[in-house]
């Protein structure tokens, strides 16, 4: 995951967490299935919302959700909550400590 956002702003969110999935060959129903689970857990309101419009804050979360998505084994970080006020930031944390509110045996 990438200090600033790498998002393509060509694409809306439920795409941008799903692009991965693209990449991978999976199934367009599955794709949209586990981006909007993705999305779920991260609290995110609108999946068509194109990324150019969200602040610092909604970039990292669909960074992030656009990572765990694609169900790394190990989720290398660049200072991606490095630009976030320190509410959001605890929060984020809390989200990576939790995989995302998947089961810790996931993380290992």
């Amino acid at each position: 995951m990438f200090q600033h956002d790498a998002l393509f702003p060509w694409l809306n969110v439920l795409d941008n967490v799903a692009f991965s999935l693209r990449l991978r060959g999976t199934p367009a129903q599955e794709r949209q299935e586990r981006a909007r689970a993705a999305l779920a857990w991260s609290a995110w309101p609108v999946s068509t919302v194109h990324p150019v419009w969200n602040c610092r804050r909604d970039a990292a979360t669909v960074g992030l959700a656009r990572a765990l998505t694609a169900d790394p084994q190990v989720l290398l970080l660049d200072e991606p909550l490095g630009a976030l006020d320190a509410l959001t930031r605890e929060q984020m944390q809390e989200l990576l400590l939790t995989c995302g509110g998947r089961p810790a045996r996931r993380c290992s």
